[in-house]
């Protein structure tokens, strides 16, 4: 029974950071295997202590971390033994010290964007012990948070990353940008595409208004789904919503169903939620709204 923890970078990391250098990695890894280490294996190690899971030992001393480099692991304990004589009718059993070969049997991956770390034993009944008394995965659960955080820190400090708090405003840059590359959009609106737009603007604009952020934490990692409005103003000039419309078909060859290029995220899908029309005096109105699936660009997994 083993957990894997591995860190992954994305295509846009990779970008933004030109190449992941040595150092980068080897830091990287360095906190990984202290969180296997530290937060896993002895919590791990703790637990199986405190829930009276220990008798001869083997078990909470077979518990090991393995990586590119270290996937050999052989450890002593005490094995009980049984007497060939018996002591008033009964077997007789002892304790004798024994080395047993501990490796997970597992190939740990590595490469310049990647790797991979396991934590585990091979002990015949340690998966009983874990349906009975969960030991292991609870410790990986409890270190994952840790592990995360202490990923983001490294890579907020590498010079070029902007790691931010929230994906809201990437997401928000990554839209704009793809409205203004499409030049039939921008034709449409004479290139008038705002956050903010100017009093008495001229008919026809897009605005890229309200978001809501809302989080889709997954147990691996940390997502989050965006809410985005875009609203469309035009004059009616004889031709009702046809305008408004058209500027919407547009916007939905932008949007719909892509996947739109953000820092520090990875976008899953960006897709229409929903739009509706309204009618005032002297403009007609079109609001649509898109959903957005995005992951941060650390990914941990097991």
């Amino acid at each position: 029974m083993n957990i894997k923890l591995n860190f992954k970078t994305s295509p846009e990391l990779e970008k933004n950071l030109k190449t992941i250098n040595e150092k980068i990695l080897k830091e990287a890894k360095k906190i990984i295997i202290e969180t296997a280490l530290v937060d896993v294996e002895s919590e791990a190690k703790n637990k199986l202590t405190a829930g009276g899971h220990v008798v001869t030992g083997r078990l909470r001393a077979s518990i090991h971390t393995e990586y590119e480099g270290q996937n050999r692991f052989s450890y002593k304990a005490n094995e009980i033994v049984a007497s060939k004589k018996k002591y008033k009718g009964k077997i007789k059993q002892s304790m004798k010290k024994t080395e047993f070969d501990g490796s997970l049997k597992v190939k740990p991956k590595e490469t310049n964007t990647y790797f991979e770390v396991y934590v585990g034993t091979n002990v015949e009944y340690s998966q009983k012990i874990e349906r009975l008394d969960a030991y292991l995965y609870p410790s990986f659960l409890s270190a994952q948070n840790k592990l995360k955080q202490r990923l983001k820190k490294l890579l907020k400090n590498v010079r070029g990353v902007w790691y931010n708090l929230s994906a809201l405003w990437e997401v928000q840059k990554a839209i704009y940008t793809a409205l203004t590359a499409n030049t039939n959009l921008m034709t449409l609106v004479s290139n008038r595409i705002y956050d903010e737009p100017p009093t008495n603007e001229t008919y026809p604009y897009l605005v890229i208004g309200d978001a809501q952020e809302i989080d889709q934490n997954r147990l691996a990692y940390k997502g989050y789904e965006i809410q985005s409005t875009i609203v469309i103003y035009t004059k009616p000039a004889g031709l009702g919503f046809y305008t408004a419309k058209k500027i919407g078909e547009e916007v939905s060859n932008s949007l719909n169903c892509k996947k739109l290029h953000l820092t520090g995220y990875t976008m899953v899908i960006c897709k229409l939620d929903n739009s509706y029309t309204n009618r005032e005096d002297d403009k007609r109105i079109l609001t649509v709204r898109y959903m957005s699936l995005v992951d941060e660009d650390i990914l941990i997994t097991f």
